[in-house]
């Protein structure tokens, strides 16, 4: 049985409020977001096995306030960017690295309001 959730509930995934306080929580959430895509690329590094399933691992913990189809769109993204840092088999990420996770996540999340905008 799929479930699929109305322009509405998705948005209130992304931002449960209103007025003055959406505004203000806006640059905290993207802070977030921001931080947690740099982050990935060292979290998957330091994971055993495939890096795809790492990324879903992953995409899934920090994501988890996200409907599922929108979690599995956010891996499919990144799954070819990440898996690519892992076969490089370096340890060193570099900022060019950094800055195409975050630029992922923050298209991902630009889709995501418009849709339920």
């Amino acid at each position: 049985m799929t479930h699929s959730r109305s322009g509405r509930e998705r948005r209130d995934c992304f931002d449960r409020r209103s007025g003055s306080d959406r505004r203000r929580g806006g640059d905290q959430r993207k802070d977030w977001y921001k931080a947690v895509a740099r982050r990935l690329p060292e979290e998957v590094i330091s994971q055993a096995g495939d890096p795809r399933k790492a990324t879903i691992r992953l995409v899934s913990r920090y994501f988890s306030h996200v409907p599922e189809p929108a979690r599995a769109d956010l891996a499919q993204v990144l799954i070819p960017v990440l898996q690519d840092i892992k076969a490089s088999g370096s340890s060193d990420i570099s900022d060019k690295q950094r800055d195409q996770c975050e630029a992922l996540v923050e298209s991902w999340v630009r889709r995501q309001t418009d849709l339920a905008g």
